[in-house]
């Protein structure tokens, strides 16, 4: 395990300053109190709600200062897996689980942003009032076929009656390449290629001339010795946050009206050009306008507005200029020929990330949004107490228009002999050169949008009868309209519900749902589907029998089931698996006289109709205890059990070729899965000046794929089912061949030698000293793929996922932190360049270097990857317990020091209310079991960021 401790800074100091009023680190409302939101049309309390909840309340939705809520919600909340997204920053987006894996088809929850369908990654967290979790089949009841991953419900900030206010705050954030790439020098290169060759018994092609040449750097346009990701990269880029809010209300009306600006600039080192830039920048502008209006004394309007205009820029081509770096050797050519051609040649052509991050012009992304919705409410109680009639109609758009301002540019290098002597300055000639210097290109379009329009109509009823017995019900009617780029996109869903809560002295709690849904996904006669839940909780803290335990707050024991049905299709959105379809492939033929005019493709069957035409569906059950202890300690368990069962998966196993058409889809899987959440938060306000905040959440959840239609196993190691859902499987790893195992001594180690040694015949490739020996566990005395078994745990997802919080204030200074982690996830050691490398072609990275098997270098016993190879190698480069690893970690996901102004000093501005002052630190720290990358998010992208925000907001 290695420590990445990036730079704690000195805000832990801030824990010994002297401060004053505590507010950011408890609650303002009671845990019991705390309201839920199951889409029902009505805010449950947490004493009042039988269903499986969290919540990520005002206070911690903004402690990472991250580009939206989704980042800002990273490693936060109770039953939320969440993990890191990699790449630029507009596109750093996490992955979010709720219970972890749930099925084949998808395990993506759905995200509601005011009641409507969104995406999560265009919500900016000043928005934000709280982000709930739903994570049972009582809590989601109510979203049929969408439901069943479960709900993350975003709801943004409204105004206050009687009341106004103004805030402004500024961030300025300093974000710095985590773990950025060390290739290996052109020297280090060359000393490796020989090697490989050496390796396999062939000659070195870079002389030792040469190499030194490469060391000196006396002639770098003969001989470069380029570092490509830092002549590509800075280390730092900045944003800047410019954030304007207005709150407040009169007697009937309340209004909440943000204002945001968000600047990125990349990472790219040189981007200034003629007139324009080739940075990787971003810039967001959004605008939020909630307002709520009472019409009358029984009529209230509720409105939502979201404007979002974003402009993503980034070099030519849409270059991945990080997968250049983790290709290109150091000794491929100079960064330029010639003041005017820039370096490049016939093996790498525009390979040159330097080059394509300043001379290939640049590309741009706009995208456009504008969401919109409107919910009336109506209080019926002149035809019976306690009935509400209540209408929503919402419209969202989305769109991306591109422009393509790319250009080319010349590139050449200069040949001489790697294999010989240094050839002198001057007297070296320059290739031929390739490429042109294009115009900048002129093409833009729209190429992708979105279009959703949703309605309902509910009728409510609330109603308490003698004092003891409350009811509430609802029947609601949903239609969702959703069209987007491409072909059999656009569906409809409609959603009819009934739901009914019956509470007993506010100790016995009774919920059900009855959901009929539909949607035009599905084959005819099976759009339609019916979800049952059932759910029940008893409020033990309020029996007579506890009045005396006055170590007990509040204790309640809750229980749900539930049967939820989807609308997913099988394979990649497979919508004609219902029925026989005639489908035309790409060869032609004329039917005219002159076999020139109107030609017709080969007409042929496709993929065999299904035979069941079913839904997939999810049976959930939950058991939940959730309490308050001492006035401070808020608890919540649950253990929960999930089968998911008539999953669609083809069926291509049970057939061979000469069914003659594509094996069909059915629905034959089953995948089931279980665990346990806890959490525990404690607060406790010590004295007037001093609060202390503690508390964490462990997650644990195994998902098992039971049924998945697989094909025949000759050996029942290789058979994935009834293992994890994205189990890792591989070799068995047992050391390297040596050279002592090439008995004949040609370099060589031969089938016949290898049953001499009494080693099972490995012949993926000719097997040399420093390939790896794997275990024969089929007995049949060859390594096959006959001898993969299930190693380690999923590489999808962690089984295990953990966080905690602690904070302190004192007199207006405080300092909150946040740690989070994953466990029991398993990856593999393959990124290109930088864990494996086909080297005659691809660069290393210096690790790779050293720590490969060498009987040259002498690193034969405790090598850590097989010895170098000038060409991919089928042995080596495979999965195996060698390059697996553990991928648990441990993050600090923010750390924020703060200070408020005191109220004695603004009350003598006599228009300030509030000042604070802020500095942040996000992923500043990881623990993990990988070297030279982030276990988090690794591959051939752009390494995750750490980053320190400082900031201030004030409120007038």
């Amino acid at each position: 395990m290695k420590t990445k401790n990036i730079f704690m800074l000195t805000l832990l100091a801030g824990t010994t300053l002297p401060a004053m009023a505590q507010h950011d680190i408890v609650d303002s409302v009671a845990y019991k109190d705390q309201k839920v939101d199951i889409g029902a049309n009505r805010l449950f309390s947490r004493e009042q709600s039988t269903g499986a909840v969290s919540v990520i309340s005002n206070k911690d939705v903004n402690k990472r200062g991250a580009r939206n809520i989704g980042n800002n919600i990273l490693g936060s909340g109770s039953g939320l897996v969440s993990l890191d997204g990699s790449g630029l920053f507009h596109a750093q987006n996490p992955t979010f689980y709720i219970r972890g894996i749930q099925s084949s088809s998808g395990s993506t929850p759905l995200i509601i942003v005011d009641g409507v369908e969104r995406a999560i990654e265009n919500v900016v967290a000043e928005d934000v009032e709280s982000v709930q979790i739903l994570k049972d089949a009582a809590a989601t009841a109510l979203y049929g076929y969408k439901g069943a991953n479960g709900v993350l419900i975003v709801t943004t900030k409204h105004g206050d009656y009687n009341s106004k206010s103004i805030t402004f705050s500024y961030d300025h954030v300093f974000s710095y390449l985590n773990n950025k790439p060390k290739m290996a020098d052109a020297a280090t290169y060359a000393s490796a290629v020989n090697e490989a060759y050496r390796n396999q018994g062939e000659a070195s092609v870079y002389s030792d001339a040469v190499i030194n040449a490469y060391k000196n750097g006396t002639n770098p346009l003969y001989y470069p010795n380029v570092n490509w990701a830092d002549e590509t990269f800075r280390d730092v880029s900045h944003n800047n946050r410019f954030n304007l809010e207005f709150k407040g209300g009169s007697n009937n009306f309340r209004y909440y009206t943000n204002v945001q600006l968000l600047t990125n600039k990349g990472f790219v080192k040189n981007f200034e050009n003629d007139g324009y830039s080739t940075q990787n920048k971003y810039t967001r502008g959004t605008l939020r306008s909630n307002m709520d209006i009472d019409l009358g004394p029984k009529t209230k309007l509720h409105t939502h507005l979201y404007g979002l205009l974003t402009e993503q820029s980034q070099p030519g081509s849409q270059a991945d200029l990080w997968s250049m770096i983790y290709q290109l050797p150091a000794n491929a050519f100079p960064i330029k020929a010639t003041s005017a051609v820039w370096g490049g040649n016939t093996q790498y052509t525009t390979n040159n990330p330097v080059a394509q991050s300043q001379a290939a012009a640049y590309y741009k992304n706009h995208q456009r949004a504008l969401y919109a919705d409107l919910l009336l409410e109506q209080d019926l109680s002149s035809i019976t107490e306690g009935l509400k009639g209540s209408a929503q109609l919402g419209y969202d758009t989305w769109s991306n228009l591109y422009e393509n301002h790319s250009k080319t540019y010349r590139y050449s290098y200069y040949a001489v002999n790697n294999n010989g002597d240094v050839v002198p300055d001057g007297e070296g000639a320059l290739a031929a050169v390739e490429g042109s210097d294009s115009r900048m290109g002129t093409a833009s379009n729209n190429d992708s949008w979105i279009r959703r329009c949703v309605w309902n109509l509910a009728l409510n009823y609330d109603r308490t009868f003698a004092e003891k017995h409350n009811v509430y019900g609802q029947l609601k009617y949903d239609y969702e309209y959703n069209d987007q780029t491409g072909t059999n996109t656009s569906i409809y869903r409609h959603n009819i519900s009934l739901f009914g809560h019956y509470g007993y002295d506010n100790r016995y709690l009774f919920d059900v749902a009855f959901v009929e849904s539909a949607s035009n996904r599905l084959a005819p006669g099976s759009k339609w589907a019916f979800s049952p839940t059932f759910s029940a909780a008893w409020n033990i803290s309020n029996e007579a029998f506890m009045k005396n335990v006055k170590c007990i707050d509040f204790l309640k024991l809750r229980v749900s089931w539930g049967n939820k049905q989807l609308d997913v299709l099988p394979g990649d959105n497979v919508w004609t698996y219902y029925n026989q379809f005639y489908l035309m492939d790409a060869a032609s033929y004329p039917f005219d006289a002159t076999y020139t005019g109107t030609q017709w493709g080969n007409t042929y069957l496709g993929t065999a109709m299904s035979l069941s035409q079913g839904h997939e569906q999810s049976s959930k059950f939950n058991l939940g205890l959730d309490a308050t202890l001492f006035g401070s300690l808020n608890l919540s368990a649950d253990v929960y059990y999930q089968n998911r069962y008539d999953i669609w998966y083809s069926t291509a196993g049970s057939y061979s070729s000469v069914f003659g058409l594509d094996a069909p889809y059915e629905n034959v899987g089953r995948i089931t899965s279980k665990g346990f959440e806890f959490s525990a938060d404690y607060s406790k306000k010590l004295n007037k000046n001093l609060t202390f905040s503690v508390g964490g959440s462990l997650t644990v959840n195994k998902t098992i794929v039971n049924r998945q239609a697989e094909s025949p196993q000759l050996f029942a190691n290789t058979s994935s089912t009834g293992k994890r859902y994205g189990q890792a499987f591989g070799y068995i790893a047992n050391g390297f061949f040596q050279k002592s195992d090439d008995l004949d001594g040609n370099g060589i180690i031969s089938e016949a030698e290898m049953k001499q040694l009494g080693y099972p015949i490995q012949n993926a490739n000719t097997i040399y000293p420093g390939d790896v020996k794997y275990v024969d566990l089929t007995g049949d005395d060859k390594i096959d793929s006959n001898d993969r078994q299930a190693i380690g745990y999923s590489t999808t997802a962690p089984d295990l996922y953990y966080n905690f919080h602690l904070g302190v204030e004192y007199k207006g200074f405080g300092v909150d932190a946040m740690f989070q982690g994953v466990g029991k996830w398993t990856g593999f050691k393959t990124t290109n360049g930088l864990y494996r490398s086909a080297v005659a072609t691809n660069t290393l990275s210096q690790y790779l270097y050293e720590n490969s098997w060498s009987a040259e270098r002498g690193n034969t016993d405790q090598a850590l990857f097989p010895r170098l190879s000038t060409v991919s190698n089928a042995n080596n480069d495979v999965n195996s317990t060698l390059n697996m690893f553990d991928r648990s970690y441990l993050k600090l996901r923010y750390v924020e020091a703060y200070y408020y102004l005191p109220k004695t000093v603004l009350d003598k501005t006599n228009f300030i209310k509030n000042v604070k002052l802020y500095v942040r630190g996000t992923d500043l720290f990881t623990t993990d079991h990988l070297d030279q990358a982030d276990a988090a998010s690794y591959g051939t992208t752009q390494p995750l960021t750490k980053s320190l925000q400082l900031g201030a907001a004030v409120t007038f």
